[in-house]
């Protein structure tokens, strides 16, 4: 099986997990799993078939992350992750996927912020609708994101760099002033003792 092209085993009762070994179809070219009763984690062997190029997994229950090996799926060009139960962020790593040009990962529970790079940049709400916590600022639709402790934070610290390096700098010049200015009226004030 490991030179098939084509799998579509979509719109069946299919149940249970994906097998571990879907990573060893490396010539295959489409694989449609949807509208199954499939189940558990998307399998990050996924991540190992070189020639994928459309990928359709929604309408199944898989749970937990998109496998981060997704973005060795280079020649990618359709992705549908719709109708699960996926949590976790998008990775940030699906925007270097320059032939990616369509995704869809509407109805999961994804949050965090969308990517506004690669096939991000040119999707619109219907590819991200139904996750509540997800936020963005280049979809119009979307929420924008809250500003985070860590950010509010790493703010706070510029800030007081640009306050406290000025002021520490000042304080030095001006006591280096004042040193040279003491050390000649010392020396002024020995020579006319002289």
């Amino acid at each position: 099986m490991s030179g098939l092209l084509y799998l579509d085993v979509s719109q069946n009762s299919i149940e249970g997990e994906v097998p571990q070994d879907i990573g060893e179809l490396k010539a295959i070219l489409e694989l449609y799993l949807y509208s199954n009763n499939l189940s558990g984690v998307i399998p990050s062997r996924l991540g190992e078939l070189p020639h994928l190029q459309y990928l359709d997994l929604s309408n199944n229950s898989f749970s937990n992350q998109i496998p981060l090996s997704f973005s060795n799926l280079i020649i990618l060009e359709y992705l549908d992750l719709s109708l699960n139960a996926l949590s976790g962020t998008l990775p940030k790593s699906l925007e270097k996927l320059s032939y990616l040009k369509s995704i869809n990962v509407s109805f999961n529970v994804l949050d965090g912020e969308i990517p506004s790079g690669g096939v991000f940049a040119n999707s619109t709400l219907e590819s991200f609708l139904g996750n509540k916590g997800l936020c963005g600022m280049h979809i119009l639709e979307v929420p924008a994101c809250p500003i985070t402790k860590s950010g509010q934070q790493s703010k706070s610290k510029k800030l007081v760099l640009k306050i406290v390096i000025p002021a520490v700098t000042s304080s030095f010049m001006i006591f280096l002033l004042v040193s040279i200015w003491i050390m000649k009226r010392m020396k002024i004030a020995k020579s006319k003792d002289v």
